[in-house]
């Protein structure tokens, strides 16, 4: 399981509540049609089909090294999950794609696809200009993208159902207990959850290839793992692992008790989040204003 993994190896090694990665940032991005990586049957055919591509326009504006201690980044995705379940939008490809643009303008490329790196220029008759993200073009299919934030979704809302003993969450994010009648049925197989849960966001994780290398620390005198990745998914994965493990910074991520958004919690006991917390004290005021008046 993730959570003895982590905390086994950061009893000898030193804390893991920071990931580092390659953040590039694009001015833009296109909607191309192009072709998804081929499928291959067991006769040798293949087939494959347009979708629906975002590409990164010209060469990143910024390209730097980040290391991501805070929740931030997976709040976001967080809250991304919930428009795509909400609309329903991994029926349609466009579905959410300005949200999806928007949102990678703000944290950066999120992953790369190297089937589309490899062949965008040959299938489309253009001038190579060098492969890699830095180098040339870059993109990712849409849709695969909102599936795998919905996995992050649907994880992290399992999870808190199981955490928080919100048993409606945790029905409705896994469908399984439905089929079971009795409440020691239920309870039986929220205790088979709560053991593989932890093993589902490490295999989740490893989508993006979360790479672990050793860096000497002279202060301490120790070996610390420094988790490496290339993939923004898998560093939201990442930090859903540490937020499971309490090894994050931080007290964690909850839901606002009057937007329903997704906030990260740094200190106390707060049920909502900064912007309705902002607009509460506007009001406040006002009011308080008008009775002075």
């Amino acid at each position: 399981m993730v959570s003895e993994f982590i905390n086994d190896i950061s009893k000898d090694l030193g804390g893991l509540a920071e990931i580092n990665n390659l953040n590039l940032i694009f001015e833009d991005y296109k909607l191309v049609l192009f072709n998804e990586p081929p499928f291959k049957f067991e006769d040798g055919t293949e087939t494959s089909r347009k979708v629906w591509y975002l590409k990164a326009e010209g060469r990143p504006k910024e390209a730097s090294e980040i290391t991501f201690s805070k929740s931030d980044l997976l709040v976001s995705l967080l809250n991304l999950g919930s428009k795509i379940e909400e609309n329903k939008a991994l029926r349609d490809e466009l579905a959410l794609s300005e949200e999806v643009i928007g949102w990678c303008k703000k944290y950066g490329f999120p992953y790369e696809e190297k089937y589309f790196t490899e062949n965008f220029w040959d299938e489309n008759h253009e001038k190579r200009k060098g492969k890699g993200l830095i180098s040339g073009y870059a993109g990712f299919r849409l849709n695969e993208f909102k599936r795998r934030v919905a996995i992050l979704y649907g994880l992290f809302n399992l999870w808190y159902g199981l955490t928080y003993d919100d048993l409606r969450r945790v029905i409705e994010f896994s469908p399984l207990v439905k089929e079971f009648d009795s409440q020691k049925d239920i309870d039986e197989q929220l205790v088979q959850m709560k053991n593989s849960l932890s093993r589902r966001i490490w295999t989740a994780m490893d989508m993006g290839h979360v790479s672990l290398t050793l860096q000497y620390n002279p202060q301490s005198d120790k070996y610390i793992i420094i988790p490496y990745t290339n993939n923004l998914i898998s560093v939201a994965f990442f930090q859903l692992a540490m937020l499971m493990t309490k090894e994050g910074e931080g007290n964690g991520v909850k839901f606002c008790s009057k937007c329903g958004r997704l906030f990260e919690v740094e200190h106390g006991n707060k049920k909502i989040c900064s912007e309705c917390d902002n607009i509460y004290h506007r009001d406040y005021m006002r009011e308080k204003r008008k009775r002075k008046k």
